[in-house]
């Protein structure tokens, strides 16, 4: 199955852009519709030749990390839920 990114290191810049590896060799992406899924070892075979400029990483963990949640504070479940006062 074909659920992992390649994340490029070095490519990624400060202002927080993950910059992944599009199939085929067709370049590099931040977008996580166009970034390529590639097999598990596949990836990490990448991750070990890169010399630490990409790494392997499951699709589901950066699904996971560019999720937000926005809550109104003024919302006393919201604080509970948040581990703030009620």
């Amino acid at each position: 199955m074909k659920d992992w990114l390649i994340y490029h290191v070095a490519r990624s810049d400060r202002a927080g852009r993950l910059i992944f590896w599009r199939t085929e060799a067709r370049g590099y992406t931040d977008d996580l519709i166009d970034a390529g899924g590639f097999a598990e070892a596949y990836a990490k075979l990448m991750q070990d030749i890169s010399h630490g400029e990409s790494m392997a990483v499951p699709r589901s963990l950066i699904e996971m990390l560019t999720k937000r949640l926005i809550v109104d504070l003024g919302d006393g479940t919201n604080r509970v839920m948040l581990g703030g006062v009620q």
